[in-house]
């Protein structure tokens, strides 16, 4: 069996070059131009994140840290946002991440001052 198998494996190797004529004496030199394609409206990617981003922070308000996060890319996507194009996604998802970080800013204060995690650190 192994013996069938190594002289398909040379048949094989021996029938597998080159199927078409070669000629190594024509050089043939391509040259494109390519240039980037010019979008007649750009793409509202950073409006898009930050909405979904700020509408997601607050979904998940319980979970400080992750709302937090959340929240700050929201800020932070829809202020790039507002740098390239004014939409209602930019905005929007602008004015709530700044709402869910001021909640979410606020709850660890108020936590942390009225002493509630005092027992997680011995206290």
């Amino acid at each position: 069996m192994k013996i069938n198998f190594l002289f398909v494996l040379m048949i094989l190797g021996n029938l597998s070059y080159a199927s078409f004529p070669v000629n190594e004496k024509d050089i043939v030199l391509i040259t494109e131009n390519i240039e980037a394609p010019a979008y007649a409206e750009e793409k509202k990617i950073w409006g898009n994140l930050s909405f979904y981003l700020s509408i997601l922070s607050l979904l998940i308000l319980p979970d400080l840290g992750s709302s937090l996060l959340l929240s700050i890319s929201a800020i932070i996507f829809g202020i790039i946002g507002l740098t390239r194009k004014v939409n209602w996604k930019e905005i929007t998802g602008l004015i709530i991440g700044l709402i869910s970080a001021i909640i979410g800013v606020s709850l660890i204060i108020l936590v942390i001052s009225s002493g509630g995690l005092g027992a997680a650190f011995g206290g």
